[in-house]
């Protein structure tokens, strides 16, 4: 889980949406485990989105990130499947 709270006063993030991703796509996976680019700046780039989060999972159990997102992502969560995500108004 990754929290990064903006400033109530930053406009930028007054408007929120709601992103699902699939892990396999965006990660390498080694073993059938998540692991990390072997490049610096793809390792820096899976960071700054939240990727980071499913290193050392295993893709059979984790396979989805669900995060909100404004001008960046303020939560992700890694979900174990699309039936552990539920939201009601």
């Amino acid at each position: 889980m990754f929290f990064n709270v903006p400033k109530a006063n930053d406009i930028v993030n007054r408007t929120c949406y709601i992103e699902l991703e699939y892990l396999p796509n965006h990660l390498n996976i080694k073993n059938g485990i998540y692991v990390p680019s072997g490049d610096f700046k793809d390792i820096m780039r899976e960071k700054r989105e939240n990727y980071n989060l499913a290193y050392g999972l295993r893709i059979r159990e984790y396979e989805y990130m669900i995060s909100l997102k404004a001008s960046h992502k303020i939560i992700s969560l890694v979900v174990k499947s699309l039936d552990n995500i539920k939201i009601r108004w």
